[in-house]
């Protein structure tokens, strides 16, 4: 069996007062999955692909001049479409999801050049989505993720601050 999972994401967003940014994001998730036994003929592929654009809003916490925590929250829209396939069958389902979600995270901040390291793990946070499927199925999901163990993804990601003075 082989999956793996790629989330690229690329955000801008503008200070309207020194704690709070409001924003835009695109991001493109890809998982594709592959099992195969090695006793018989049979093999299973799926493949799982959304595009979502989130806007969002991200509060700011200076702890000092190079130190932040921020809570980002997003609301948005997602298409995405699947492909599953094996012996017997070949199906492909292509829907629209709305999420949204909070995430506390942690901003390292270099002062003089305005660049920034930003990150967030999984181990606190909150997802709520709807999917229409059909007519006549919804899907409604509330994802929770509270928890001491080791995340199962941690975000980190290289930012550019153009105004400094703004925090």
């Amino acid at each position: 069996a082989s999956t793996f999972t790629i989330q690229p994401e690329l955000q801008f967003g503008i200070f309207s007062n020194s704690t709070t940014m409001l924003g835009i994001g695109s991001r493109y998730f890809l998982n594709p999955q592959t099992r195969r036994d090695l006793n018989s003929d049979y093999q299973y592929n799926y493949v799982n692909q959304s595009i979502a654009l989130l806007p969002f809003i991200r509060k700011y916490r200076a702890l000092n001049d190079r130190w932040l925590l921020f809570l980002h929250s997003e609301l948005g829209v997602a298409y995405q479409w699947e492909s599953v396939k094996d012996l017997w069958n070949a199906n492909a389902r292509n829907d629209w999801q709305y999420e949204l979600g909070l995430k506390p995270g942690a901003v390292y901040y270099f002062p003089r050049t305005g660049w920034a390291i930003e990150g967030y793990a999984n181990i606190l946070s909150l997802t709520a989505r709807y999917k229409p499927t059909s007519l006549d199925q919804q899907r409604f999901s509330l994802t929770t993720n509270f928890g001491t163990a080791a995340p199962n993804y941690i975000t980190l990601r290289i930012s550019r601050y153009s105004n400094p003075s703004s925090h």
